[in-house]
Formats: C-alpha cells, sequence, structure tokens
C-alpha cells in the first residue's frame, strides 16, 4: 500500500508540476454572481483552447476544477491551498457513462485537452431541487443553485493500480 501511495502522490507531484501555473492563475475569476441570470441556460467560455483530442462521449480524460456559488465562495477545487499544488486530478472514463452532472457532461463537450473552460450551469442540470448535503446531513450547495466552475481537461493519467489482498487476510473480520 506505501508503494501504491507512493506512486500516486509521485504522479500527481508530476501533474502539478506540468498544469499549476497554467490553471491556477483563473482562480482569480472567482466572484459573486447572480442567481436569477445564471440559473437560466448552460453557459460555456473557453478561457485557453487546447491543442489536444476533442472531448467527446467516450473521450477518457482528466480535469482540473473549480467550483464556487453565487456569493463567491469556492465549494470544491482541485488546487491545495496549504501545499499549493495540484491535488490528483478528477478521471472521466467517458462523459457518456461517467457520473457527472448533465452540466457537465454538455458543458465539456467539444473541448480540447490541454484547455481550459468556464461553465455557468444552471440548476437543473446541476444539483437541481435536492442540493446537496454532506455526510453530517449540513447542507453544501442550496437547492436549486446555480454553479460555476473553471475546468481544464489533460490527457488521462496512467492507471496505477492498487494492490490487492488475499482473501484470507480478511476472515474473520466481520464477526
Amino acid at each position: 500500500m506505501k508503494v501504491y501511495q507512493a506512486q500516486k502522490a509521485a504522479q500527481a507531484d508530476e501533474l502539478s508540476a506540468k498544469y499549476y501555473s497554467t490553471f491556477s492563475q483563473f482562480g482569480s475569476r472567482v466572484g459573486v454572481y447572480d442567481i436569477e441570470s445564471n440559473n437560466k441556460t448552460l453557459q460555456t467560455q473557453d478561457l485557453i483552447v487546447g491543442d489536444g483530442e476533442e472531448v467527446t462521449d467516450t473521450t477518457k480524460f482528466a480535469a482540473y476544477y473549480i467550483l464556487w456559488l453565487p456569493r463567491g465562495t469556492i465549494q470544491e477545487q482541485s488546487i491545495d491551498p496549504a501545499s499549493g499544488k495540484l491535488k490528483s486530478p478528477l478521471a472521466i472514463d467517458g462523459l457518456a457513462t461517467s457520473s457527472l452532472i448533465q452540466g457537465w457532461k454538455e458543458g465539456m463537450k467539444g473541448m480540447r485537452l490541454g484547455g481550459v473552460r468556464e461553465l455557468t450551469i444552471p440548476s437543473d442540470k446541476g444539483y437541481k431541487e435536492q442540493g446537496t448535503k454532506d455526510q453530517q446531513g449540513n447542507e453544501v450547495i442550496p437547492p436549486n443553485t446555480p454553479l460555476k466552475f473553471i475546468v481544464m481537461a489533460i490527457p488521462a493519467a496512467a492507471e496505477i493500480t492498487p494492490p490487492t489482498y488475499p482473501m484470507e487476510l480478511f476472515q474473520g473480520l466481520g464477526q
């Protein structure tokens, strides 16, 4: 397990070194936005047009992102503020089969790998009237909230296989 974790950390560091300076500059776009005017239609704006493969329903790629809410508060992001590095990117095994929200599935299509895009996602293509809650039941994203993302699509990272353990190790643990 330690070898696996070291490999994952090394890969994340390598990707961060390659993409941090390009992606992190867009954190300055985070700010307050109006719920009503941003809750009508999906909007996309290419901030950098990539020069890689075009993202389609079946493209395997990875993504860094910043998600913020109408008050301008970052809800989640790929940038680790403590280290000043990028976390491991989100692996996407094709838009059609992913568990992404509909706004990502539609908004990422046509983007080129290496590019950075801003997505404005109305609530009906996001978390709709239910919003989201954390494990303690606290509201994370309020119902009917439009979302804004900065997304950088990059080529899929090499898969690092996690270790497997013989089933004998787990015998008797559930008793």
